[in-house]
């Protein structure tokens, strides 16, 4: 019997995950315990590479790719940056993980051009960003997410997901594209759309990241049935666990609320 702690969007803000887990119980040394994350491990916040080294360093854990996470290969494959990785604050990751801190990675990012494509001769904000994407550091991320990311987790009970699965027969034979696609799709959309059904005929819960659980209250809970429910006009901070028994939602908001939900299941 294995237990499995669940938690997703940490977006580069290790304290809270530490936390978290001591809380739950969660004991890396523990054979039988085994962590999963439901992908956006960075940007927006302080600590990516003290995340990733702790990420890293675990016996057992499961990584399920978020939109965040193609967001960094994205930018790192195409050599520039373009306007939404300064909205998901990706560049600030690059420059972070390259070995900046939050507020020089902020002023780097400055520099940098805001092209919709890439530019015929790279000016020396450009040769700013070279440097960072061939930092060893950074190299060694891309190839850890390339290498060791899925695009889903499934246990006899449960299948854990970014967002989305892709819109074919058989879900699980998607392409990269399609998985792509399925993880900055809506969830509360996919849900009230039934896109999750092939595997609630089978069954099984869907654990999702991506919406602050908030979210997933206001839309998926309008009477208030959860017990947990946020208090009306609470702030997007205010984000337990969400579950009503087919989907669990594990989006705290952490960036915020400096805290994550952890979902644990035995199987």
């Amino acid at each position: 019997m294995t237990t499995y702690f669940a938690f997703s969007d940490p977006h580069a803000c290790l304290q809270p995950v530490l936390e978290g887990l001591k809380e739950a119980g969660f004991d890396p040394s523990n054979p039988n315990h085994c962590l999963i994350i439901a992908g956006d491990l960075f940007d927006r916040g302080p600590e990516p590479n003290e995340l990733y080294q702790y990420v890293q360093s675990l016996p057992q854990v499961i990584l399920v790719k978020g939109n965040h996470e193609d967001c960094l290969l994205d930018m790192l494959r195409r050599g520039y940056p373009k306007n939404y990785d300064f909205q998901n604050k990706t560049i600030l990751t690059l420059f972070q993980l390259a070995g900046s801190t939050y507020e020089e990675a902020y002023n780097l990012a400055l520099r940098m051009p805001r092209y919709g494509s890439a530019p015929s001769d790279r000016d020396e904000a450009l040769k700013l960003f070279d440097e960072a994407a061939n930092n060893p550091r950074v190299q060694e991320v891309f190839a850890w997410i390339k290498e060791k990311f899925v695009n889903y987790f499934e246990t006899p009970h449960h299948v854990i997901i970014h967002s989305s699965i892709p819109l074919i027969p058989n879900w699980r034979k998607g392409d990269e594209a399609s998985w792509y696609q399925a993880r900055w799709c809506n969830p509360i959309e996919e849900y009230r759309h039934n896109v999750y059904r092939p595997i609630w005929a089978e069954h099984k819960k869907v654990v999702i990241g991506h919406f602050h659980t908030h979210l997933l209250f206001d839309y998926l809970d309008p009477y208030h049935h959860l017990d947990n429910h946020p208090r009306e006009n609470t702030s997007y901070d205010v984000s337990p666990l969400f579950d009503n028994g087919s989907l669990v939602g594990l989006d705290a908001c952490t960036i915020l609320s400096k805290r994550i939900n952890v979902y644990q299941f035995e199987e």
